[in-house]
């Protein structure tokens, strides 16, 4: 009798495992999602875009808006700066409040 009860409980658990497989299409994102490492740019491309980063950022200093940028945190509160452009001074206010959601955004003196 209990030779029996452990192979039907055996059947139940392998029944389980083969179910539980993983399905290939139902509800799944595809495997291009994935980056791998290999599939980066190489550094030419990474040197060019250092490049036009560095480009934008003193366009920055020198075209836009300039606001301290005070971010609470254990214990002291942090300051820095944040530069940037906009239509007007509202509109860069609004893009230094996106990138610092939690801090306290005012002009610069």
């Amino acid at each position: 009798m209990r030779s029996l009860a452990l192979i039907v409980v055996g059947a139940l658990v392998l029944g389980a495992a083969a179910n539980a497989a993983p399905l290939s299409g139902a509800g799944m994102k595809s495997g291009s999602d994935v980056v791998l490492v290999q599939d980066r740019k190489d550094k030419k491309e990474s040197i060019a875009t250092k490049m036009t980063n560095k480009v934008k950022r003193a366009w920055k200093r020198v075209a836009g808006y300039k606001f301290t940028v005070n971010c609470p945190a254990f214990p002291p509160i942090t300051t820095r700066s944040c530069n940037e452009t906009g239509r007007d001074r509202d509109a860069a206010r609004g893009k230094c409040i996106a990138q610092n959601p939690t801090c306290w955004v005012a002009d610069a003196k």
